[in-house]
């Protein structure tokens, strides 16, 4: 994502002294953000403008990034996801780590055919996962595999015990 305008749309001197300012930055995608706020006289706001663009960059990917995992934990389809903010890589990185490191078994739930789908080199090279924890990665989905196989089966609730944690159906 990358901040394409940014201006001092107000900077107003305030009758003790300060200075009321008002930032407005437009992003690739043409979304506006502005922000407003009280300066001391002497603060240089065009540099605190600028400063700001990263800031701004940064929480939109953020944004973006928990809108995804959101998503993920829904059950919605992520196959073809097209980021505005960030890459696919990323986002399937960050969903990746969401679920292994914090083990967190509702989102390996919903991603395990994704996460099954990619390949060891792309775990290990891009992602950074140990060859170990690919393989522990894969015993896992297997088992979710398994066990969401015999839940789509079943014709009464479950609870999935996967090794990793457990989801009530």
């Amino acid at each position: 994502m990358a901040i394409v305008s940014s201006e001092i749309i107000e900077d107003q001197v305030q009758i003790d002294g300060r200075r009321s300012v008002c930032e407005k930055h437009v992003d690739h995608t043409g979304k506006e953000f502005f922000c407003r706020y009280r300066a001391p006289s002497d603060l240089d706001v065009s540099k605190t403008m600028l400063g700001r663009v990263s800031e701004i960059e940064q929480y939109s990917v953020d944004r973006e990034l928990r809108d995804i995992l959101d998503m993920a934990e829904a059950g919605e389809d992520i196959t073809d996801l097209k980021p505005e903010y960030t890459t696919k890589e990323d986002a399937i990185n960050n969903l990746i780590n969401n679920w292994f490191w914090n083990k967190q078994a509702w989102v390996a739930w919903n991603m395990v055919d994704l996460v099954d789908s990619l390949e060891d080199i792309y775990l290990t090279g891009t992602v950074g996962v140990s060859s170990k924890s690919v393989s522990d990665l894969r015993d896992r989905v297997t088992k979710l595999k398994t066990a969401k196989t015999s839940v789509e089966s079943a014709d009464s609730d479950a609870t999935i015990l996967d090794g990793i944690g457990s989801k009530a159906l």
